[in-house]
């Protein structure tokens, strides 16, 4: 009998407007993306992009440095992605793992959308 309930999970956080940068007086938008493995792969690496919908559009706005960082059992690792502007509309976060898990290569991509209100996009609110 194999073995095949070992696995890494991937989830990806909605894109927002930092409150953290907010209250230091900078808008930023940004996402993140946690991974939860029930055994260590033997390699891993996280990619995260923000996009914004530009009539009908998905504009890249950055990517993230390739993270090579690896999860373990009790040990998720967060991931972030940041674009130093604050432009309402829709917004869309990807993140990509790929790797080996028990010589056995594995990609995943998982991605969440949302929309950044004007509102949030101004100073002082």
């Amino acid at each position: 009998m194999t073995d095949d309930s070992n696995q890494c999970n991937l989830r990806v956080d909605n894109p927002h407007v930092s409150e953290r940068q907010r209250k230091l007086g900078n808008l930023t938008i940004d996402a993140k993306a946690r991974v939860e493995c029930d055994m260590s792969p033997g390699t891993h690496l996280v990619t995260m992009t923000l996009e914004r919908l530009v009539s009908g559009t998905w504009l890249h706005r950055e990517t993230s440095d390739p993270d090579q960082r690896i999860p373990g059992p009790g040990k998720p690792l967060t991931y972030m992605v940041a674009v130093n502007e604050c432009v309402p509309g829709r917004w869309r976060a990807t993140a990509t793992a790929q790797g080996k898990l028990k010589g056995k290569p594995f990609h995943f991509t998982d991605e969440k959308q949302s929309d950044i209100p004007k509102a949030k996009c101004e100073v002082g609110r």
